[in-house]
C-alpha cells in the first residue's frame, strides 16, 4: 500500500509494506472493532428489551384497569337497569284492575292512572283505555272516561285548548308529551275518531261525553 505525505510543496510518499507483523496487528484491530461493535449491539438490544418488557406491563396494567373501568360502567348500567323495574313508578292495579299508564295534563290539574279495559266497572274507577296500540307507539292512542268531576276523570275535559300539552307515562316511567292541535263534538255513533290510520304519528285520543250524553267530546293530540 502506498501513502502519500504533504510537506510543503515537497509531495513524498511511503510505502509501508504489509509484513507477516502488520497483517496481525491489522488482524488484532479488526477484530477489537469487530467485538466492539457486537458488545455494543448487544447492550442496545438489552437496552430496548428492557424497555419493552416495561411497556410491555404498563400496556398490561392499563388495558386491565380499562378493563376494570368497563365493568364498573356495566355494573353501575345494571344497577340503573334493576333500579328502573316496571311499576317502580305507579300501581300495578287499582282495585284488582290493570294499570297501563298515567295520564297528565297540567292546564286542567288531572292526574290519573288507565286502567287497560274499558267496561261498566272500570269507567267508574279511572279513565281506561278505549282501543289503540301500546301507550307511547305509533297509532291513535284512545283513552276514554266519563265526565264526572273527580280528581281522576274526564270532567275538566271541556276546558281543554289547541297547543295544551298532555303527557302519558308508561310503566317503565317513561314520558312522552304531546300537543292538543284539535277540540270537537261528534255523535255517539261515530267511530271516526278512533281510526288507527296516523301515517306513523304517535296520537293520542280523549273521549268524554257531553252533559246528558247527546254528544261525545273528542280532544285531539300529537307527539311532540
Amino acid at each position: 500500500m502506498c501513502i502519500l505525505f504533504r510537506s510543503g510543496d515537497i509531495l513524498k510518499s511511503k510505502i509501508i509494506v504489509f509484513n507477516k507483523k502488520n497483517r496481525m496487528k491489522l488482524f488484532i484491530l479488526v477484530a477489537i472493532i469487530f467485538i466492539g461493535s457486537i458488545v455494543y449491539i448487544i447492550h442496545e438490544t438489552k437496552d430496548d428489551y428492557q424497555n419493552y418488557t416495561e411497556y410491555v406491563k404498563k400496556t398490561n396494567i392499563t388495558q386491565t384497569e380499562n378493563i376494570k373501568d368497563i365493568d364498573e360502567i356495566k355494573n353501575e348500567i345494571g344497577k340503573n337497569i334493576i333500579e328502573v323495574e316496571e311499576y317502580s313508578c305507579m300501581p300495578r292495579e287499582i282495585k284488582q284492575n290493570k294499570v297501563i299508564g298515567e295520564l297528565v295534563i297540567p292546564s286542567i290539574g288531572l292526574d290519573t292512572y288507565i286502567l287497560e279495559e274499558t267496561n261498566n266497572k272500570t269507567l267508574n274507577i279511572s279513565v281506561t283505555k278505549l282501543t289503540g296500540p301500546k301507550i307511547n307507539t305509533a297509532g291513535n292512542f284512545c283513552i276514554t272516561g266519563h265526565n264526572y268531576f273527580k280528581d281522576n276523570m274526564f270532567g275538566k275535559l271541556k276546558k281543554l285548548n289547541k297547543d295544551d300539552k298532555i303527557t302519558l307515562i308508561d310503566t317503565y316511567g317513561r314520558q312522552q308529551e304531546y300537543v292538543v292541535y284539535d277540540k270537537f263534538e261528534v255523535s255517539p255513533n261515530d267511530t271516526s275518531v278512533i281510526n288507527q290510520n296516523t301515517n306513523g304519528k304517535k296520537e293520542v285520543t280523549l273521549i268524554t261525553c257531553t252533559i246528558g250524553a247527546l254528544k261525545r267530546i273528542i280532544v285531539k293530540a300529537v307527539a311532540i
